[in-house]
């Protein structure tokens, strides 16, 4: 299933359903998703998790569990790469939680449950 077909469960996110003539329905992602700026020179950019998400070693679901970034905390992207799919999204981003020291521990976080809007995001470097 593409990403922007998934429910959106973020704050102000919203799915705008336009039935076609022929009565399919097609979903469109609110154009609030998006990546910003979070103002740290070694991760200048963050996204908001849509859903409590676990951070892993590797990216895949199967590695070691590093923590859970809750919903709706802001993320740090430092890089993304291509690593198992998560409900048909690919990439996985390695950074940290936003938040302040002490605990702040580096490790991946599938796209899927990242405010992105498009995977991988343009402004995000490849690892």
């Amino acid at each position: 299933m593409a990403k922007f077909l998934r429910p959106l469960v973020g704050i102000g996110a919203s799915m705008l359903l336009m039935a076609s003539a022929a009565g399919v329905a097609a979903a469109s992602e609110s154009s609030t998703a998006s990546v910003y700026t979070c103002g740290f020179q070694a991760a200048p950019w963050c996204a908001l998790t849509l859903a409590n998400v676990n951070q892993r070693a590797q990216p895949t679901s199967k590695s070691a569990y590093i923590a859970t970034v809750p919903k709706g905390d802001a993320f740090e992207l430092w890089c993304w790469a291509e690593g198992e799919p998560i409900n048909g999204d690919n990439i996985w981003y390695y950074g940290s939680p936003n938040v302040s020291p002490p605990f702040r521990p580096e490790g991946w976080v599938t796209g899927y449950w990242l405010d992105t809007g498009h995977d991988p995001a343009a402004q995000i470097k490849h690892c």
